[in-house]
């Protein structure tokens, strides 16, 4: 699975295999 979570202005953290 791929979640996509944004922090901050507009950055985006991509987190693999959560």
């Amino acid at each position: 699975n791929v979640n996509e979570a944004y922090f901050g202005k507009g950055t985006k953290l991509t987190v693999l295999g959560k």
